[in-house]
């Protein structure tokens, strides 16, 4: 049984994009990525058919405050620190609703048992 709290800790400490992209993605080899808010989507924000293996050109950020979407591949390496912030808040908070949605979903199942 992986923790949850764990994820969420990691992400409250870690919040560079690499380090939001690797706890995403550690999150899919645990299995812990159903969530639609942070699981793949053909034509969402994670554009894979797995998490646990998905690469920086599979997630797109940005269509927010005018910025194009790009892939993070592309975010990693702009220059606009302005732009990377808000990205980077995008991403944070996509996989921190993910993971909150996660847990509540784990404590519902269990409470019914």
């Amino acid at each position: 049984m992986y923790n949850l709290s764990k994820f969420g800790n990691e992400l409250e400490s870690h919040i560079t994009l690499g380090d939001i992209f690797a706890i995403h993605r550690q999150l899919g080899a645990a299995g812990l990525a159903w969530n639609r808010a942070i699981c793949p989507d053909k034509y969402g924000m994670f554009r894979t058919s797995d998490i646990a293996n998905m690469t920086m050109d599979e997630v797109f950020l940005g269509d927010i405050y005018g910025l194009w979407t790009h892939t993070l591949s592309y975010w990693m390496y702009c220059k606009d620190e302005d732009a990377i912030s808000k990205v980077t808040n995008q991403y944070y908070q996509q996989v921190k609703s993910g993971i909150i949605a996660e847990i509540t979903e784990l404590e519902k199942k269990v409470t019914s048992l």
